[in-house]
């Protein structure tokens, strides 16, 4: 009697286990954006990137870092929640070598002149870059450029959330169109999409795995190698409460063969990491222009192979 009561206790806690698991595994999470007008969301962004390329048995490496504060301020949000912003810099910070060539820097908080190889990236700093228009869930509905970029605009500027409330392991994707121009100048159409994969929940932290696809056959080298800067996987953290990316880890690892020549390779090392600052949103200052500023800072050490970093800087 004894020992069927206590295999009986047992058969409970199974029981009630069993019913928690389950029902945590039902469980649903809405990944929405929720801005207010007037927000300003600023993020510390870097880049490394790291380019071995070989021609002709001539090899060279380009390395490159960009430290940078992002700046977005929500302008306004219509009846439909679409939400429109503007994009501006803070301050910038670059560094790059090239082989048998000197560095190069560049920091917009020092009242040195910029080289003639940075001028246009120090006209960035401080001023509107563009306004642009995204869904409740991150699509981009809108874009306007106010200040002409080195770089074409990337058809999304956001993460992609799913439209409907999802569970841990969740799937939604977002297609897109690239444009390469081949060394003829011809423009072609490849056609990718961002996977997006909900890997976990904690604290009121989402995890989101991201790896970016390409879903045109591609054969050619040369448009190849203008696709590896559009080909990065990563973990993305959203806050899920405060409806706001937090942190993103982007890495690319990608080898082109025969881009100019058959003896040709490039070989294309990055990483992009992005953390919201922590300062009240709401009362975070606008952008000053560069040349207002006169603190100083150090130069940033030479980029390696984007893994060995561990921490935003």
């Amino acid at each position: 009697m004894h020992s069927m009561t206590r295999n009986g206790f047992f058969g409970l806690i199974l029981t009630a286990a069993l019913f928690v698991s389950a029902a945590a595994a039902g469980e649903t999470y809405e990944l929405k954006y929720k801005f207010a007008e007037g927000d300003v969301l600023r993020s510390k962004v870097t880049h490394l990137v790291n380019v071995t390329t070989k021609i002709q048995g001539n090899q060279q490496t380009a390395q490159s870092r960009t430290a940078s504060t992002k700046n977005w301020k929500v302008e306004k949000i219509d009846d439909d929640g679409n939400i429109t912003l503007v994009h501006s810099i803070e301050d910038l910070n670059m560094w790059n070598k090239v082989t048998d060539r000197p560095e190069q820097v560049f920091d917009s908080t020092s009242p040195e002149p910029p080289a003639p190889i940075f001028e246009r990236a120090a006209k960035s700093v401080g001023v509107p870059l563009s306004r642009f228009t995204i869904s409740k869930n991150g699509f981009l509905q809108d874009r306007e450029e106010l200040m002409e970029s080195a770089h074409a605009p990337f058809n999304q500027v956001t993460v992609v959330l799913p439209a409907e409330p999802v569970e841990i392991g969740a799937k939604w994707d977002s297609p897109t169109d690239v444009q390469i121009r081949t060394s003829k100048q011809q423009l072609k159409k490849v056609k990718t999409r961002q996977l997006f994969t909900l890997e976990s929940v904690s604290n009121g932290v989402a995890t989101i795995d991201m790896k970016t696809q390409i879903l045109t056959p591609v054969e050619n080298p040369e448009i190849k190698v203008e696709l590896i800067q559009q080909l990065a996987n990563g973990k993305i953290k959203f806050d899920i409460n405060a409806g706001r990316i937090i942190r993103q880890d982007l890495d690319m690892d990608e080898t082109v063969i025969g881009f100019q020549g058959e003896a040709s390779m490039m070989k294309f090392l990055g990483r992009m990491q992005e953390e919201l600052l922590t300062e009240p949103l709401q009362t975070a200052t606008a952008p000053t222009p560069a040349k207002e500023k006169v603190r100083t800072a150090g130069v940033p050490t030479p980029a390696k192979r984007p893994e060995d970093e561990t921490e935003t800087e």
